[in-house]
């Protein structure tokens, strides 16, 4: 079932106008502004999310992760946990 199309009225600098014109046919001018919006209204909700989330990591309670070296090593721990079950899964399949 096809979403639902709403029109607006917005406006736009004539040289922006001019610009899209020149570079999208008639007809996929709509689609690109949408997508464009749905991107930057992405980008929006991403940057609120961080900004309600600042400061919720504190050194203090994750000692062990301290340098790059730290967080270097405990990636790898992850990677070789994945690895080790991936064998054996692979194993018990075979």
């Amino acid at each position: 079932m096809p979403s639902k199309v709403q029109r607006i009225n917005i406006s736009f600098p004539k040289r922006l106008v001019d610009e899209l014109s020149s570079l999208v046919p008639p007809g996929k001018r709509s689609h690109l502004i949408v997508e464009a919006t749905q991107k930057e209204l992405q980008k929006m909700k991403r940057l609120k999310i961080l900004e309600k989330t600042a400061g919720a990591w504190k050194d203090s309670n994750h000692p062990d992760l301290k340098t790059i070296k730290d967080a270097c090593s405990w990636v790898n721990q992850l990677r070789q946990s994945d690895e080790k079950r991936l064998r054996e899964v692979v194993k018990s399949n075979g």
